[in-house]
């Protein structure tokens, strides 16, 4: 029962004309880290709904993804760690705002909008967010995958961003050396 590409369209709301974009995107996140497509399937089957409607970029969410597994969450783990994860932003407990507020973190923008997740994981980072304020933040589920994206830096979160939003052709490539193999 593998998860295709297709799923991930309707999973993550985007359209067919998407489908180069996203194969480029898995194919970039497995060559780049210690996870494979199939596994990247299997995460974004739980957590592309939610990231999609929280409004986090396909490729941030592959980021996230790809850097939990480096650190050894892959597959549904890392997708309902992410989704936990998601789920706990947008819907704070009174734990969580005392937590962001004695940090110093905003997680939305000016207009009440999810900020990007690297963009809150720079402010926990500068602010010296101890794994215990991550738990806080994420609960017993999620955060040990988010501590685990944060032990690795944002750089090498926006390092990942950036490496698979200039992903076109990535698939193309792995095919190409999957039959030279």
């Amino acid at each position: 029962s593998d998860v295709c590409s297709s799923d991930l369209l309707t999973g993550y709301a985007l359209k067919v004309e998407d489908l180069a974009r996203v194969n480029d995107v898995l194919a970039k996140a497995a060559a780049a880290s210690n996870v494979d497509i199939q596994s990247l399937g299997y995460s974004f089957k739980y957590a592309g709904p939610i990231a999609a409607s929280a409004g986090i970029q396909f490729e941030e969410a592959a980021a996230a993804i790809a850097l939990m597994g480096n650190a050894g969450i892959k597959g549904e783990q890392a997708g309902t760690t992410l989704r936990g994860a998601i789920a706990r932003l947008l819907d704070p407990t009174k734990e969580m705002t005392e937590t962001f507020a004695a940090l110093g973190v905003q997680i939305y923008d000016s207009n009440g909008k999810l900020l990007p997740l690297v963009d809150i994981f720079k402010q926990l980072e500068e602010a010296g967010a101890t794994t215990t304020d991550i738990i806080k933040i994420f609960g017993v589920e999620a955060g040990p995958g988010m501590q685990a994206i944060l032990a690795q830096g944002t750089e090498a979160l926006q390092n990942m961003i950036n490496e698979l939003q200039n992903s076109q052709g990535a698939a193309a490539e792995m095919a190409a050396l999957m039959r030279e193999n």
